[in-house]
């Protein structure tokens, strides 16, 4: 009679990976965005609410104020090809600008000059990386009560999510050459020191931006939160910061490899799906 071995998992799933084992099936659903609503309308011509803050998936719920409590961050070069829509080139998740941005492609930041090198460059020279867009990507978990478009009332608590952070919703125009980052002003640089992000909850707003002659409108994220009560790490925050981490080696391993594979090898063009979450780098609306 065959019986089934008591094996080390950990071993055994190092095992699968080096033995070409594993399976080649997707992982499941991405963890959702929390996003901000620039439509006007659904696909059934509804009207939706602009300007709501969301969770992506198939039935958003919106609110006008959410609790979120941030557990990472990181910043990520993409470069985007608009005519075959689609990724070809994704960078490393980074934490700190010391950390090289490896990519899919075998080049640094998607191909991009550093930022004291881009600051010598003419205006020509600079739209040839205005494919490349820099994204800062807060992993979290999200709570709050809101209505979908049907007007059913639905609480979410705790419901771990992404906020990808691009256009001005990461860098706005600062006084001086400084720019301003607002999840870093009003949020991350006022941490008190011996605390670290997860130990405050956020409350996130929107606000509603105009140009000077109003035909254009877009929205960004409003950061508030109390210095001075900082929150326990409960067993479930710990869990959930420790499934970030295994998230983002694994990602990172992903791009790492195909990094180490474009210098050996040489790659073409390729579609990096496994962080392409849809959302353009573009926070500007026309208001008609």
């Amino acid at each position: 009679m065959n019986e089934l071995a008591t094996v080390n998992q950990a071993e055994l799933a190092d095992l699968a990976a080096e033995l070409g084992a594993k399976s080649s099936a997707s992982n499941g659903p991405r963890m959702p965005m929390l996003r901000i609503n620039r439509a006007f309308e659904d696909a059934d011509g509804r009207e939706l609410p602009r300007g709501h803050i969301f969770l992506s998936g198939e039935k958003p719920v919106y609110a006008t104020e959410v609790k979120f409590r941030p557990l990472s961050h990181h910043f990520q070069y993409s470069k985007y090809d608009a005519a075959a829509n689609k990724y070809t080139c994704t960078s490393r998740q980074i934490s700190d600008w010391s950390e090289e941005a490896r990519d899919t492609q075998g080049t640094i930041r998607c191909g991009k000059p550093d930022g004291k090198t881009m600051a010598t460059l003419s205006a020509d020279e600079r739209s040839k990386y205005r494919d490349v867009k820099l994204a800062r990507l807060v992993r979290g978990v999200v709570s709050y009560t809101g209505k979908t478009i049907d007007g059913e009332e639905v609480t979410i608590e705790n419901q771990p999510c992404l906020l990808k952070l691009t256009g001005q919703n990461n860098f706005q125009s600062g006084s001086g050459d400084r720019p301003y980052a607002p999840f870093e002003e009003q949020f991350k640089r006022r941490i008190p020191k011996g605390y670290d992000m997860w130990n405050f909850e956020v409350t996130l707003t929107t606000k509603k931006n105009k140009n000077a002659t109003g035909d254009i409108v877009w929205y960004t994220f409003e950061y508030a939160f109390d210095p001075t009560s900082p929150l326990p790490v409960t067993q479930e925050i710990f869990d959930s910061v420790k499934a970030v981490a295994d998230l983002v080696r694994a990602e990172n391993k992903q791009v790492d490899d195909a990094y180490m594979s474009a210098i050996r090898d040489g790659i073409d063009a390729t579609e990096y799906s496994f962080l392409d979450d849809g959302d353009l780098d573009s926070d500007l609306e026309d208001v008609a």
